[in-house]
């Protein structure tokens, strides 16, 4: 089950989500937390619908009439109906701005897009961290196997491309991709080229520690990840250029 799936199914049903559902977030910290908080929120807002009207509110309110100024008669009764109706009013827009607070405090204020791109970005930060390995590799490798990782997903190189310590090919999202990492001044970049994981729209994603930019190929599309702050705009820039689709 992906993430993004998960999510939906969790807003849906949060009181009772799925088997497979319960497999997931066993596995997927970031959704673990995400239904702990969604959670937290469904009993939010459970304790503030929970409102009873307090029960001495009329007698309040009459109290209250019997100290304004007299009226003519005939008026005094309904203006006492319509006081009991407008602090009944009152009470119940406080209820509701109440519930309206908690609602802004703990729903995930975000567009299924933004939510989508969200979870593409995190499972390739994922990938990247379940193979921190490659991260570290200082030796070039040779065009040879940069040009053979190439050909293993149906693309081909029309230069070669120094600075690639780690070639290899991979499962991302069940789809092989071509796999490298790049090391430059500043740290490595990861370079993910997926011709057969077609996404549209361009991605530009960051937390504490990584940076995911992924961006449509002429066919299937291309991330690129690094540590937060890194110039990876330049690797980009060479190997969409030096791939051929």
């Amino acid at each position: 089950m992906k993430c993004l799936e998960f999510r939906r199914l969790a807003l849906e049903q949060p009181a009772a989500i799925p088997a497979e559902a319960q497999a997931h977030i066993r596995q997927c910290a970031n959704c673990k937390q995400f239904y702990q908080k969604l959670n937290t929120q469904e009993v939010a807002l459970a304790q503030a619908l929970a409102v009873d009207v307090p029960e001495d509110l009329v007698a309040k309110i009459m109290l209250r009439q019997s100290f304004a100024p007299e009226e003519p008669a005939g008026s005094s009764a309904k203006r006492s109906h319509q006081g009991i109706k407008r602090g009944m009013i009152g009470f119940a827009l406080a209820a509701s701005i109440g519930v309206l607070a908690v609602m802004l405090n703990w729903l995930p204020l975000t567009s299924p897009v933004y939510e989508e791109h969200g979870a593409t970005a995190e499972l390739m930060i994922r990938h990247v961290e379940d193979e921190a390995e490659t991260l570290t590799k200082t030796e070039l490798i040779s065009m040879d196997t940069f040009r053979k990782t190439l050909q293993n997903v149906n693309l081909q190189a029309n230069a070669n491309y120094p600075g690639i310590t780690f070639a290899g090919n991979c499962i991302v999202d069940g789809i092989l991709a071509a796999h490298f990492v790049v090391q430059t001044p500043e740290g490595p970049v990861t370079v993910l080229l997926m011709p057969n994981h077609p996404f549209h729209d361009s991605i530009d994603y960051s937390d504490k520690r990584w940076h995911v930019a992924m961006v449509p190929m002429k066919k299937g599309s291309a991330a690129f990840i690094s540590p937060t702050g890194l110039n990876w705009q330049v690797v980009k820039d060479q190997m969409m250029a030096i791939v051929k689709v």
